[in-house]
């Protein structure tokens, strides 16, 4: 059965920033962990889909 989670990401002039931050410490520290994922917030652990009987 397939897992889900939620995840807020920021949109706007907030997303922007993060992009702009995380370019400037890829080019001066390098890529790490942090550069493979868009920015976010998690809202909930791994669920799985719930089948209600028929």
């Amino acid at each position: 059965m397939p897992q889900f989670i939620f995840y807020a990401c920021p949109t706007g002039p907030l997303a922007q920033q993060l992009a702009t931050y995380f370019e400037r410490t890829q080019r001066s520290c390098g890529p790490n962990a942090a550069h493979a994922y868009m920015p976010h917030c998690t809202l909930t652990g791994f669920f799985e889909q719930c089948r209600l009987p028929s």
